[in-house]
């Protein structure tokens, strides 16, 4: 009950948790395209993509929609907290569109 009560509002818990995923997710994907890249073999490569699709995709969906409905959804979260996240996530937006899709990103 009280390991409950300590992760009831505990936001700074939940935002470095989201920063601990955003991280491993912008490394994921810089890892597999560097290995696609230097893979010959058109059925590793294939393989690669597929792993990309189906891991990556909905870690990057829940990683960009799942704090918003928690923000949404949670009405005691202080203004600080909300605007921090919010924060966070625009910068991972931009960091992700801008800098992980240029083509010398994976090296």
């Amino acid at each position: 009950m009280q390991a409950l009560q300590l992760l009831e509002h505990n936001y700074p818990l939940y935002i470095t948790i989201w920063l601990v995923i955003t991280v491993f997710i912008l490394w994921f994907f810089r890892f597999m395209t560097r290995k696609m890249r230097d893979t010959d073999d058109r059925q590793t490569k294939s393989s690669l993509f597929t792993i990309t699709m189906f891991l990556g995709i909905p870690l990057l969906i829940a990683i960009v929609v799942g704090p918003v409905f928690f923000l949404i959804g949670d009405k005691n979260m202080d203004s600080e907290y909300r605007y921090l996240w919010l924060g966070l996530i625009f910068i991972f937006l931009l960091y992700f569109l801008f800098k992980q899709r240029k083509p010398n990103s994976g090296k």
